[in-house]
């Protein structure tokens, strides 16, 4: 570093002056998320006044409920009621994702995060043990190599059975 230059340079600042801990990139991390959890609380509220329950205000997961909702209440929420049945962990998941769609760069595209939206908890409650189970099994000494290469000829019978 220069004379005069600090580590501290490096980060992003909030609206005090305050470091975030973020390194400083294009998006402003630290003012991105600031504004995530805003939106977050916003959602949780309109969500919880449509359906009439209260939803905790610094809840950053969809409500676990499959409960469809009528025409009336999408339309409250801002949603395309035409699309079928929407259940509020749906409607709750498309406000977010429509949000994340307007402010930033996601990895996949607008098309991939409307199909995630529409399968059924229980299914991805399943694939989860499922990848849970299988990162237990590769994830057993021996298995991977330093390069980051499996060696499946050292699993056992049983667990290339489970594979």
């Amino acid at each position: 570093m220069k004379t005069g230059e600090s580590v501290v340079d490096l980060y992003e600042v909030d609206e005090k002056g305050l470091t975030t801990g973020y390194l400083i990139r294009k998006l402003n991390y630290g003012l991105f998320y600031k504004n995530y959890d805003n939106e977050l609380k916003r959602i949780n509220k309109v969500v919880g006044d449509v359906i009439g329950k209260i939803i905790e205000s610094d809840a950053r997961v969809a409500p676990d409920d499959e409960t469809i909702l009528s025409k009336d209440k999408l339309r409250k929420l801002g949603i395309d009621y035409l699309k079928g049945d929407v259940s509020v962990r749906q409607a709750w998941n498309e406000l977010r994702n429509k949000w994340l769609y307007d402010n930033c760069e996601r990895k996949y595209n607008k098309k991939y995060y409307d199909a995630w939206n529409k399968v059924p908890q229980i299914a991805k409650d399943a694939l989860d043990s499922i990848n849970s189970e299988i990162s237990s099994i590769l994830s057993q000494p021996d298995i991977m190599d330093e390069n980051g290469h499996y060696h499946y000829d050292k699993l056992s019978d049983e667990d290339w059975d489970t594979l």
